[in-house]
């Protein structure tokens, strides 16, 4: 597997992909095949062939007749591995991007248009959109006058010894 430098993604070559292919036939007993390989890496080593490995010995089986298709066809299963994880990643963007970017945009040509807020008037018609209706401030008016009413009554109170903050309890005569 390798990585690509740009994006970090792992992908697999055309090499990877037909050794990997060519594995799935060969089924030998584990510990018969270690310990042949191991002899013929110290074989090998003998002969001068420094620094083999049990990867290299893959090279040495006979070409098959469809090693350009087989080539071919992990070349093309890795780039659709990769595209379609482009594809995946390009979706959200173009959502986010026609979507969530796109509303405040067209909201706001859609209120400029709709409110007429580009002619003279704009500003005397913004400040009667959000002007209260005359009965909430006279309901308003009414609360903030009864509020004041009522912390007056309980400084009188509590100067006159009756304690607002503590509950009255109510005794039974003996």
């Amino acid at each position: 597997m390798n990585v690509l430098p740009s994006s970090g993604m792992r992908y697999s070559t055309a090499k990877d992909t037909v050794v990997h292919f060519r594995g799935r036939d060969q089924v030998q007993d584990d510990s018969s095949k270690e310990g042949k390989q191991a002899g013929a890496l110290a074989a090998f080593a003998s002969l001068g062939y420094q620094g083999l490995t049990v990867g290299d010995f893959e090279q040495l089986h006979n070409s098959d007749e469809y090693d350009t298709e087989m080539a071919v066809m992990a070349e093309v299963r890795s780039y659709f591995q990769v595209s379609y994880k482009r594809i995946i990643d390009t979706i959200p963007m173009a959502v986010d991007s026609i979507f969530v970017k796109g509303i405040p945009v067209a909201l706001r040509v859609f209120l400029r248009e709709r409110l007429n807020l580009n002619d003279k008037n704009a500003s005397s018609r913004c400040t009667h959109y959000f002007a209260e209706e005359y009965e909430t401030v006279a309901r308003r008016h009414e609360l903030l006058t009864q509020k004041t009413t009522l912390e007056a009554v309980k400084d009188v109170l509590d100067n006159f010894g009756f304690s607002t903050s503590h509950e009255i309890v109510l005794q039974p005569r003996p």
